[in-house]
């Protein structure tokens, strides 16, 4: 991965999102069978393999469709952090310094979202620090994120739109980086 670009790495995290939520949905409208769930997974990566067990036992429906939404929110995350680093890397650092009124709140949220995750990728909250702490909003992509009333609470998808509308930034970060 360290050979790719900016652009390419936020791709990559992309796929692996839309991956995600195409899972997450087949196994939540119960399109996914447990019994061909793997009870482990081989990983190769440098020397030997490892054999990676995932369940002592059959895996039911309930347990899936949490594995599911966690792993949702764990891509999502991923999708965060490769859109924030691609962003820092092209536009600076500071996303309250970007002079285009649009880009700053794009990466406005896109941070905040990013630094719930990084506290806690599982169950994020959002920790609004004072310069942030407002209301974001990009009405040409819809996205709307209102600071003061989710500030200390968990994340939702939808308190920014919905997945849809991480898909929507997502686009809007990967234009910018052409």
């Amino acid at each position: 991965m360290d050979n790719l670009s900016a652009r390419e790495k936020v791709e990559v995290a992309l796929d692996g999102f839309i991956t995600a939520l195409k899972v997450a949905e087949a196994i939540a409208n119960e399109r996914w069978d447990v019994n061909v769930m793997p009870v482990h997974m081989l990983y190769r990566g440098e020397g030997e393999p490892i054999f990676v067990p995932f369940h002592h036992h059959q895996v039911t429906l309930d347990e899936l469709k949490t594995w599911a939404e966690g792993m949702e929110f764990t891509i999502a995350s991923m999708l965060i952090i490769a859109m924030d680093s691609a962003l820092k890397e092209t536009f600076g650092a500071h996303p309250l310094n970007d002079p285009d009124v649009e880009r700053r709140a794009v990466r406005c949220i896109i941070y905040l979202i990013r630094c719930s995750s990084a506290h806690d990728p599982i169950r994020p909250v959002w920790n609004i620090s004072s310069g942030y702490n407002k209301v974001w909003e990009v009405p040409s992509l819809g996205i709307h994120l209102n600071g003061p009333a989710v500030n200390g609470i968990p994340v939702k998808a939808s308190d920014y739109g919905g997945w849809s509308k991480l898909k929507t930034m997502t686009d809007y970060v990967l234009n910018q980086l052409s």
